[in-house]
């Protein structure tokens, strides 16, 4: 694999509509527009919310396989500001991923950044 200096991250919800607000959620991680590969949260009761940050974790993952990867993108600003400590997170169960992604941030060095949704090629 050719050497990176940045990835781009989405997650999202899949057949949402047949599950209320929730359903199986994914990652997309892209490593150019062309390289994507997605992978998919094992239960039907995921928000948006926790599939970006689980997209974002499944970046991070991709950092500690390819080293030298410094800036992750994500169109979430929820995901953006509550890992870079501008938000809090209100919900419970998403404590423990949001303080794991700031500790590997912390020390991967990774630089998490908000970009525009048109501008996401993991979208």
């Amino acid at each position: 694999m050719p050497s990176l200096k940045k990835i781009h991250v989405d997650g999202g919800i899949y057949n949402a509509s047949l599950y209320g607000q929730y359903g199986q959620g994914y990652a997309k991680i892209n490593n150019s527009p062309t390289h994507r590969y997605e992978i998919r949260l094992p239960s039907f009761e995921n928000t948006n919310n926790e599939a970006e940050l689980f997209a974002l974790l499944c970046g991070v993952v991709e950092i500690a396989k390819y080293k030298g990867i410094k800036i992750i993108c994500s169109d979430s600003e929820y995901v953006v500001k509550t890992v870079n400590g501008e938000f809090k997170t209100k919900e419970p169960r998403l404590n423990l991923m949001v303080h794991a992604l700031r500790t590997l941030t912390t020390y991967y060095a990774i630089e998490i950044k908000w970009i525009s949704r048109e501008k996401n090629y993991a979208t």
